[in-house]
């Protein structure tokens, strides 16, 4: 080993506890770079076969590391830094969880805590993992975790409590959503969009946790942190992934000037806050609607009407190194934040503000099943601001024996009522059978 690397490796403090797959070009963009201690970093336990990686052994890494980085193939590490720099969402939220615990111990032996509580259905309860994020044993750094969208950290950075959002929309998952926009350009099924952008290189071998939501709300349980201070469970957020999706609405929403893409919202209003990740269906001048293949995108609404945008690329490797190179100076410079605003006593709701739904039913007995349907759903309150026939949409209508499939758009209504009203519709209309409901975000074409 050359004198020159010896002494930098003596002197750095960072580690890596793996090399991801793209090792190479790590290699080349540090070297442009000149991140000499990110480039004469030590590898954990690690083959010593990277010229400007020198591999130790788990005694002597933890002797010399303060600062740990983390990709997405470390999780069979058993032992981490007490500071970690993590470019994946289960890493970081374990940790994080981690900290909790032990600040819940810590301020249980010490004096009685204040802690966040969550609740569902407005009935209280208190989890560990949706307590306040103090005390903490480590120090994480998850920038790089978020993706695409981890700009919206320097975007936003007040921490005036005037400036909390009051709204956050995100289609933070850009694997799920080339996903459907792959459906939507080539009217293939899921599976078959799977299998044609995997050939294409644009996702990993196996992105079933993008396909069942859960990269997007392990994503949105970090903005939550970062933005109020708790942490949600996934008990805490409503999660439904692609696997129901049906390719008829893809195509149907296409035609209605729209796309329907997964997204992560979440509202805040009067100390409670409601946070789900779901299919949504957006008007295709929404800019959450993205027509790029790993497109990630973020809206943030805030509590002085000020309003953010940001729109990138998803996890390519270079957005990855910066958002890493990023939480390591701020750990260096003790000024990483994982969370920037005041805190006040938050509970989880699942009840939300009012949007507009749009359903795709099957009738059979077609004009008095229709009146039913229409007299149901005005008994119960749900305004109906169009019903369409599938047959006016020649690609997806396919002629059924006996009936018909119908579109109704609804007017703003709360999601408990409409379930509730689809609920009688199941109890009440034998002959009606619901096909499809998605929540609209923004107001389609009324042409």
């Amino acid at each position: 080993m050359p004198l020159e690397q010896e002494s930098t490796l003596k002197m750095q403090r960072i580690g890596f506890l793996s090399l991801p797959g793209w090792h190479v070009t790590l290699k080349s963009w540090l070297s442009e770079m000149k991140q000499e201690d990110l480039l004469f970093a030590p590898v954990l336990n690690a083959e010593d076969s990277e010229p400007h990686w020198k591999s130790l052994e788990a005694e002597d890494f933890f002797a010399s590391v303060d600062i740990g980085i983390a990709f997405s193939n470390s999780h069979s590490i058993k032992r981490i830094p007490s500071k970690i720099v993590t470019s994946d969402c289960e890493i970081a939220i374990k940790l994080i969880s981690e900290n909790l615990k032990r600040a819940l111990s810590i301020q249980t032996s010490e004096t009685p805590a204040r802690f966040a509580s969550s609740q569902r259905s407005d009935s209280s309860r208190k989890s560990e993992t949706s307590q306040r994020s103090e005390s903490a044993q480590f120090q994480i750094g998850y920038r790089a975790s978020l993706g695409g969208i981890n700009p919206i950290f320097d975007i936003i950075s007040n921490t005036d409590v005037s400036s909390i959002p009051v709204k956050i929309l995100t289609n933070c998952d850009g694997v799920a959503n080339s996903l459907l926009l792959e459906m939507e350009n080539r009217a293939l099924s899921l599976d078959e969009s799977l299998r044609e952008i995997q050939w294409r290189g644009l996702v990993s071998k196996n992105p079933v946790k993008s396909i069942h939501g859960i990269t997007a709300r392990e994503k949105l349980s970090l903005l939550t942190l970062h933005f109020f201070g708790i942490l949600p469970s996934a008990e805490d957020i409503p999660t439904e992934g692609l696997t129901h999706l049906l390719q008829d609405d893809i195509l149907l929403a296409k035609r209605l000037d729209a796309s329907i893409r997964l997204a992560g919202k979440l509202e805040f209003e009067a100390g409670k806050l409601r946070i789900r990740v779901k299919p949504f269906l957006f008007p295709n001048s929404h800019p959450m609607a993205g027509k790029g293949y790993n497109a990630e995108g973020i809206m943030v609404s805030c509590k002085d009407k000020s309003d953010y945008l940001f729109i990138g690329q998803g996890n390519e490797n270079w957005i990855t190194l910066s958002a890493i190179i990023k939480d390591i100076e701020a750990i260096k410079n003790e000024s990483l934040q994982n969370s920037v605003f005041s805190k006040e006593e938050i509970k989880f709701s699942f009840v939300g503000n009012e949007a507009k739904f749009y359903l795709r039913f099957s009738l059979e007995n077609f004009t008095s099943t229709l009146s039913q349907l229409v007299l149901v759903f005005s008994q119960n309150g749900i305004e109906i601001e169009r019903i369409m026939q599938t047959r006016n949409f020649p690609e997806v209508y396919k002629e059924e024996k006996n009936g018909e499939q119908i579109i109704i758009l609804t007017a703003k209504v709360d999601e408990i009522s409409i379930k509730n009203t689809l609920k009688s519709v199941n109890q009440e209309i034998k002959l009606a059978t619901l096909l499809a409901c998605h929540e609209i975000e923004g107001s389609l074409n009324q042409k």
